[in-house]
């Protein structure tokens, strides 16, 4: 069996897999996995989607594990790197947003130790945007936005 069927078997997202990447639509988180298929000698891509699933039954302490690897993994991936999207393209980065909304809290508390790029995965995993227009690209500003929208929500305390 492949490992993308068992991961769908399963009800696991199969974000793991290199070719899948996140889109948005219609609001909602979806995965979109590009096919590649070889017609009349011309490469086309198929779209397969699957409704983001949220891997509520992994136990906390060892979602916090696989989280706190994967950031440092992509930390290390991302260091050179200057282009958000490039950031957010790379396998780790993706495979966080595929561990689903139970991730939110902790990207919002790796937020507030240390202000990163995690502005995508918040979007993709929430469907919101609390950034005001004028804060885009001023990463501090970015931060204490989605920083705010955490507490109001009441997936993040800050400790003062």
């Amino acid at each position: 069996m492949s490992r993308l069927t068992d991961l769908q078997r399963r009800g696991r997202t199969a974000n793991a897999v290199n070719n899948w990447t996140i889109a948005q639509a219609a609001g909602t988180a979806k995965y979109i996995r590009m096919k590649p298929t070889d017609t009349a000698g011309e490469s086309q891509h198929h779209l397969n989607v699957h409704n983001l699933v949220d891997d509520s039954t992994e136990h906390p302490r060892a979602l916090g594990v696989r989280f706190k690897k994967l950031a440092a993994r992509w930390k290390n991936e991302s260091r050179f790197m200057s282009s958000p999207f490039q950031m957010a393209n790379l396998p780790s980065y993706r495979a966080i947003i595929g561990m689903g909304p139970a991730v939110i809290p902790l990207l919002l508390n790796e937020l507030s130790n240390e202000t990163d790029h995690w502005f995508f995965a918040l979007w993709q995993l929430t469907g919101e945007n609390p950034v005001p227009e004028d804060a885009a690209g001023d990463i501090q500003r970015m931060a204490q936005a989605w920083l705010r929208w955490g507490e109001q929500r009441h997936y993040f305390t800050r400790t003062r």
